[in-house]
């Protein structure tokens, strides 16, 4: 399954873009999901779904990890773990579905639930490849897993037992404060006003490759807030502050952007979207606070960046690389900057941010992702301009430019 160029150049933009899902109400939706689902696994669907998989994305995989000059033994070592591991935890394969549907992953709009990307560093001039999945069971959306919450438990726990380096401490603590778990809750029993999304799923993994695999985990708390009846902010607010009591600069740094939040008028609030953090043994493991605006001017990106005046200063090399990058991929004149991106309706429209905080430090670091599926004029133009960018500062594949590797996996 060759991924489109534009979800590829998607990926690598953003790490992370969540996706629109084109529903109807998702009260309707909801029990149509679990009205539809098998009750019980199919032995061949089982049996046949981890090689489709892997035939489909372990290749596109080992294609990516050859293109970024990792070597013959870390691209099989990768593959490996991808074909006994992962492949076995995306659930049924859409070939095996026929007319009917599976879960529907908001982890692309096509509902596979498996993103590639590779990612380039200041200290290298080749990217590392790294991919995100989301976990299904083969009952998810069901009576009996109606929140997909057992595959993730269960990869999980796989990975913990053929990895040293794991630490979970904190992915345990946000699973019992961010999500929904087994029965606790039924999405149709909550109401559509308590939730502004469509989609069901919960919690993302994502695996940075390296020499091993550095697990990451991904919550998407809305579920767990609108079955408290709390805002998202409140829920995330409770949970960093309860780690907050061993690390207070984790709590210091959320209350900036709480107050950033808090500060900005009705209707133009940014929401929380995401959580995440690094399950790798490590002295001062992150935490990811993840925030989506509808505001979209390059202004609008800078003050958010710097939560309003509360961070350090932006440097004018980062604020000019910042605006050479916003015009090549959004095909957007540099006399233009100040103006507004046009107005979209999707759930995953807008401007998406990262604030990274640390128990080390008691400020966030700000990461912005451009909105490329969106607003850039076509999938070959934003290609051209992301490439045109890395070019400039060094950064290729290991024999091709970056958009000459994205074309040939399209």
């Amino acid at each position: 399954m060759a991924l489109p160029l534009y979800k590829s150049v998607r990926r690598l933009l953003s790490e992370y873009v969540a996706r629109l899902l084109n529903q109807q109400a998702y009260q309707a939706k909801a029990k149509n999901l679990v009205d539809s689902s098998k009750e019980s696994s199919s032995i061949g669907y089982e049996d046949t779904s981890p090689s489709l998989w892997d035939d489909d994305i372990g290749a596109m995989l080992s294609s990516m990890l050859q293109m970024a000059g990792y070597t013959p033994r870390m691209n099989t070592c990768h593959r490996e773990v991808f074909a006994s591991y992962i492949a076995p935890s995306l659930g049924i394969h859409p070939k095996l579905l026929g007319s009917s549907e599976g879960w529907r992953s908001f982890m692309t709009d096509d509902f596979t639930p498996v993103e590639l990307s590779w990612r380039w560093s200041p200290s290298s001039d080749l990217p590392s490849v790294r991919y995100s999945i989301e976990p299904i069971g083969l009952c998810a959306g069901s009576t009996r897993d109606p929140l997909n919450t057992q595959a993730s438990v269960d990869l999980i726990a796989e990975l913990e037992k053929c990895s040293s380096n794991l630490s979970l401490d904190w992915h345990r603590h946000f699973s019992k404060t961010l999500l929904v778990s087994g029965q606790e809750s039924k999405p149709w029993e909550i109401g559509t006003s308590e939730v502004p999304h469509s989609h069901l799923s919960q919690i993302f993994l994502a695996f940075d490759l390296d020499e091993s695999s550095q697990l990451k985990t991904y919550y998407l708390p809305m579920w767990r807030a609108a079955s408290l009846h709390k805002s998202t902010l409140m829920v995330v607010g409770e949970s960093i502050k309860s780690l907050a009591i061993s690390s207070p600069n984790l709590g210091i740094a959320f209350d900036l952007i709480a107050q950033y939040i808090d500060s900005c008028a009705v209707g133009k609030k940014p929401r929380i979207e995401i959580v995440s953090t690094n399950c790798t043994t490590s002295s001062d493991p992150s935490i990811k606070i993840y925030l989506r605006s509808h505001e979209t001017s390059l202004n609008s990106v800078i003050d958010t960046m710097n939560l309003g005046g509360r961070l350090v200063k932006l440097d004018s090399s980062f604020l000019s690389s910042l605006q050479e990058l916003w015009c090549l991929v959004l095909g957007i004149s540099p006399s233009d900057v100040s103006s507004s991106l046009p107005e979209r309706t999707h759930e995953t429209s807008g401007i998406l941010y990262y604030f990274e905080i640390k128990s080390s430090s008691s400020f966030p670091t700000p990461k912005v992702y451009i909105p490329a599926k969106h607003y850039g004029k076509s999938d070959h133009e934003v290609a051209k301009g992301l490439s045109a960018f890395l070019e400039r500062r060094g950064k290729r594949l290991a024999n091709e430019s970056y958009f000459e590797g994205v074309a040939s996996l399209w």
